[in-house]
């Protein structure tokens, strides 16, 4: 099954408050479309192109570096255009996750604030930071600890 690149759910200009239209049709139309196109010719190479994404990203991990590398980015992309939908967010999260936060990040406000002065300190450093678009998924595996602070990095 050959990967496609999917149609945006909104318009280019629809995140403008986190992400300009034309770093959004970047983002999407060239980067996303290169892990389209090198993942094909990638599980074709492999004898693979009949698989699902799934399927593709299970195997090729651990043997096959640049197909699981363009599968995996594709699958995370897939996903990250919904993720990043008008209106979406907010404090609302599965129970486990906001324990975790509560717990070790000291709430979801202390968070929040700590990723953003993180990510301005990152921008600072990079040009080619851009902290606001990486989906940032916690799990109690990789946590931060609670002592850690933005300022204390260097």
């Amino acid at each position: 099954m050959a990967f496609t690149l999917p149609e945006l759910p909104y318009a280019y200009d629809a995140r403008g408050d986190f992400m300009s239209a034309e770093t959004l049709e970047y983002h999407h139309d060239k980067h996303h479309k290169a892990y389209v196109d090198n993942g094909n010719k990638l599980a074709e190479e492999a004898g693979m192109a009949d698989k699902s994404l799934e399927e593709i990203v299970k195997a090729s991990h651990g043997t096959n570096a640049g197909l699981f590398n363009n599968a995996a980015q594709h699958y995370n992309h897939v996903h990250f255009w919904h993720w990043m939908a008008p209106n979406g967010g907010g404090t609302s999260m599965p129970s486990e996750l906001e324990k975790a936060i509560n717990d070790d990040l000291g709430g979801y406000d202390q968070f929040k604030a700590d990723f953003m002065a993180a990510g301005a300190m990152v921008q600072r450093r990079s040009s080619a930071a851009m902290f606001g678009s990486i989906p940032i998924t916690l799990t109690t595996a990789t946590r931060v600890p609670s002592t850690w602070k933005p300022s204390s990095t260097t």
